[in-house]
């Protein structure tokens, strides 16, 4: 009995291991934009797949970096281990407009804490708001970032990134970024979740904790 108790122990520990860490689940589909491929130099209108796109269409949505972006200098994406495509947001060139590109997502775990990285960029030199939010039924959890205003047609330093921490409020949730009458252009690329890793200190401690366990019922089988 003893020895079986501390397998037990053993073995929750080492699965622990492996199921604690990353992000139970959730999974964000095509998080850098590289679907489908578009030609370098070039923005357009395709459907992305993962994504659904609302609002304002501006100059195009899925845009590929160049050698000369749109009569401007050499453009760069956030994700540059990518292939080099982004998403975009706004108006258009000079145009205010409202738009949003957002993903449901499942896999959450109610109550515990998530982190979203995401990268953003202004077109035209511009510190632009852009609101993430995550949506779930009559629950809306947001958080307002700005651009940082670098240089005009996405040069690499106009691309920030940023994080938004939240709680889950369902299993099921809505992933959303937004901006509201924006003119030109507002980038988005490189999107990753996360939740928290457990410090080996809290690993520690359960383990004590079971082990604990298995000491008692030692001493009541003696």
């Amino acid at each position: 009995m003893l020895r079986r108790m501390a397998w037990f122990c053993a073995l929750t520990l080492f699965a622990m291991s492996f199921a604690i860490p990353g992000v139970a689940g959730v999974v964000i589909q095509n998080a850098s934009f590289e679907t489908p491929q578009v030609p370098p130099d070039e923005f357009h209108y395709p459907p992305v797949p993962g994504w659904t796109h609302t609002g304002t269409p501006g100059d195009g949505w899925l845009w590929h970096a160049g050698p000369v972006c749109c009569g401007g200098g050499p453009a760069s994406s956030g994700d540059e281990g990518g292939n080099g495509q982004f998403v975009t947001m706004g108006g258009g060139y000079g145009t205010p407009g409202s738009a949003a590109w957002y993903q449901d997502l499942t896999g959450f775990i109610t109550g515990q804490s998530y982190t979203v990285t995401f990268m953003i960029a202004d077109e035209f030199n511009l510190v632009q708001p852009v609101t993430v939010s995550i949506i779930a039924g009559a629950t809306t959890l947001s958080q307002t970032f700005y651009t940082v205003g670098g240089a005009a047609f996405w040069q690499p330093q106009n691309w920030s990134t940023n994080t938004f921490t939240f709680t889950a409020p369902a299993a099921d949730a809505r992933l959303q970024f937004s901006v509201d009458n924006q003119p030109y252009d507002i980038g988005l690329d490189a999107i990753s979740i996360t939740s928290p890793v457990p410090e080996p200190a809290s690993l520690l401690l359960l383990g004590g904790g079971l082990l604990s366990v298995a000491g008692r019922v030692r001493r009541r089988l003696k």
